[in-house]
C-alpha cells in the first residue's frame, strides 16, 4: 500500500489510497452530480420536505460497504448545511427545521451521465432529508431565488447541481427565469427543473401568495364548524436522479 498524507486546517486528507479496506477522508474529485428538491406532505400542509442528494463512484471497497449499510455520513458531505443556508437567508420567525435524516446506499448504475454508467465498486448515494415547517403560508409569496443556487455553489462536493421545483398544477408563477425544463409530475404537480443551476443568477421562480385562505359560515361546505382551509402545497427541489431510497 502506498499512501500520501497531507495536513490541511483541522483535518488530515488521504491523497493516494490503494488500500481498499480504508475510507478516504477528502471529498470525491469525481462527484457526478447533486440534486436539491422540496416536497410537501399532503394537500393542506404549509410544511415541506427538503431533500439533498449527491452521487459519486465509490473509491474503495470499504467506502462501498459503508454506503451499503445505510448510515454512511462522511465529514465532507454537507447536505444538511445546504438546507440550513437557504433557511438562514429566507425563513421568518415562524419557520423551523425539524426531523433531519441522513441516509446512504450503494447503487450499481449512475443516472447522471450517459458516458459513465458503471463504477468498479458501485455508486455511493448520499441523501439528506429535512422537514421545513411553515415553508409557505396563506398570504405569503414563494420565491426560489439566489439563496438556492448560491447555497449549492458553495457545496464542498463540487457537484454539477440540479434544482427541481414541483408545485401544484393550479399555481400560476409570476416569475420564471433561466429557461427551466417543465413537465407534469404525477397527477397534480407541475415540475420546473434547472440543470447546472449554480450558473444561474437572480430569481428563478416566484408565486404570488400561492396558498389561499378560505373561511366559511354555517351555510358553507363545512357547516357550523367554519374555519380556515389551506389549499395544497407541493414543492420539490433538486437535485438528483431517478433513484430513491428503499
Amino acid at each position: 500500500m502506498v499512501t500520501a498524507i497531507k495536513s490541511g486546517g483541522d483535518h488530515t486528507t488521504q491523497l493516494d489510497q490503494s488500500d481498499n479496506s480504508s475510507i478516504r477522508t477528502e471529498p470525491p474529485s469525481e462527484a457526478v452530480g447533486g440534486r436539491l428538491w422540496v416536497h410537501s406532505f399532503d394537500d393542506g400542509s404549509s410544511s415541506a420536505t427538503f431533500n439533498v442528494r449527491v452521487d459519486y463512484p465509490a473509491r474503495s471497497q470499504a467506502e462501498a460497504e459503508a454506503a451499503r449499510n445505510g448510515s454512511f455520513n462522511p465529514d465532507w458531505y454537507d447536505g444538511q448545511q445546504r438546507v440550513q443556508r437557504i433557511f438562514q437567508q429566507t425563513a421568518d420567525e415562524e419557520d423551523s427545521l425539524e426531523h433531519v435524516t441522513n441516509k446512504s446506499r450503494l447503487v450499481s448504475t449512475n443516472y447522471y451521465t450517459d458516458e459513465v454508467t458503471e463504477a468498479e465498486y458501485g455508486w455511493v448515494e448520499l441523501r439528506t432529508e429535512v422537514t421545513w415547517d411553515n415553508y409557505v403560508e396563506p398570504g405569503e409569496d414563494l420565491v426560489i431565488g439566489p439563496a438556492y443556487h448560491r447555497s449549492l455553489a458553495n457545496s464542498s462536493t463540487g457537484a454539477a447541481w440540479t434544482l427541481e421545483v414541483n408545485v401544484h398544477e393550479s399555481w400560476e408563477p409570476s416569475v420564471v427565469n433561466g429557461e427551466p425544463h417543465t413537465q407534469p409530475v404525477g397527477h397534480v404537480l407541475w415540475g420546473y427543473t434547472w440543470e447546472n443551476v449554480t450558473s444561474q443568477t437572480g430569481t428563478l421562480l416566484a408565486f404570488d401568495s400561492p396558498i389561499t385562505e378560505t373561511t366559511t359560515d354555517a351555510s358553507g361546505p363545512f357547516g357550523l364548524a367554519g374555519g380556515t382551509v389551506l389549499t395544497g402545497i407541493a414543492i420539490l427541489i433538486a437535485g438528483f436522479l431517478k433513484g430513491s431510497f428503499t
